[in-house]
């Protein structure tokens, strides 16, 4: 793919989204291979995990392997809502067909440890408005306003243990690798999402990559999406160029069933995979702070001084009166009570 063209695709697929940190159902990034600029909320704990199988061949090298996958991430809302912490890890287990030779694979490819950060909201400031109660239309952003996409940026190091068969080379150490991914979203009317994420990965000796993932998510209903994505990368042993579709099921608020299937379309590798995955919130932490923050509070008193001291007077004049009341009973001859 020429430069140029890389260009125009990002300048068309560039995106938003009207997303608050939090949501009242779970916002997972699977099964997609994108993230979203948004972090799941302070205090929010969310595991994301899939199974896939896979099947990769280089024709030109002789290579090929064919197995399957699991990965697991785990999100945490942290200090703030605009703040993410990120681990995840990926174990494969394959056979792989070298010339003649057969190897059978079974490792941890790779663990990753991250922070996600949002840099800037379009939105913000239309959340603190109230809505209109009498025009739905009104309510609904302008599609240029929509234009201006939602930004974070994420930031994380890859660990790769020693003699680790999935690398293009072996190393008897450990080695480390950056990742770094630039993110915009958006979001349409209609239930139309679009991601963006600009991507540097393994970026250490000669193995790193760079590319673009970009993802349409679209809202079926309050249980059902589906989504379309393609990505592109580039790197010094292999091009990348795949084409992926799948669909969520949300179960519950906190529980969401994903499916999905990619195919590339060049041959630097050639490569299949389908899977499945599960997403589940735990969020009885951000619920607790939701109501310490929120919890009602004694209303003040807003009278007056004046008012103030007019009651207590009026107060004391009334204890008075029963005094002196009580004083006359008290010395009042018992013939005269009859």
């Amino acid at each position: 793919m020429k430069p140029k063209h890389c260009v125009l695709i990002v300048f068309l697929l560039a995106v938003q989204t009207h997303f608050a940190q939090y949501t009242d159902v779970i916002n997972s990034n699977r099964p997609s291979e994108s993230v979203s600029a948004f972090a799941v909320g302070q205090n929010i704990f969310q595991l994301e995990s899939g199974f896939n199988m896979i099947r990769e061949e280089f024709k030109d090298r002789e290579f090929k392997y064919f197995g399957f996958n699991t990965d697991l991430t785990a999100r945490y809302g942290f200090l703030k809502e605009d703040i993410e912490l990120v681990g995840s890890m990926l174990y494969q287990r394959d056979e792989l067909t070298l010339m003649d030779e057969k190897i059978f694979r079974n490792k941890i490819k790779f663990i990753q440890l991250g922070a996600k950060f949002m840099l800037y909201d379009p939105d913000r400031k239309e959340k603190k408005k109230k809505p209109n109660l009498y025009s739905w239309k009104k309510n609904q952003p302008r599609f240029i306003s929509q234009l201006v996409p939602a930004v974070g940026v994420y930031a994380g190091i890859n660990y790769y243990f020693s003699n680790n068969p999935f690398l293009i080379y072996t190393d008897t150490k450990p080695q480390f690798g950056l990742k770094g991914i630039l993110i915009t979203q958006n979001a349409f009317n209609g239930g139309y999402i679009f991601i963006n994420n600009f991507f540097v990965d393994h970026y250490y000796k000669d193995f790193s990559s760079a590319g673009i993932i970009t993802t349409l998510t679209k809202s079926l209903s309050q249980r059902y999406s589906i989504f379309l994505e393609h990505k592109f990368g580039k790197s010094k042993f292999y091009d990348e160029g795949s084409i992926k579709i799948g669909g969520a099921y949300l179960y519950w608020k906190n529980i969401q069933f994903d499916v999905s299937v990619g195919k590339s379309y060049v041959t630097t590798p050639d490569n299949l995979t389908a899977g499945v995955g599960v997403s589940w919130r735990f969020e009885d932490n951000y619920k607790e702070q939701l109501y310490r923050t929120n919890r009602p509070k004694k209303p003040k008193d807003k009278s007056s001084k004046e008012e103030k001291a007019a009651t207590k007077k009026n107060k004391l004049a009334l204890k008075k009166t029963k005094k002196n009341k009580k004083e006359k009973e008290s010395t009042t001859p018992e013939t005269d009570k009859k």
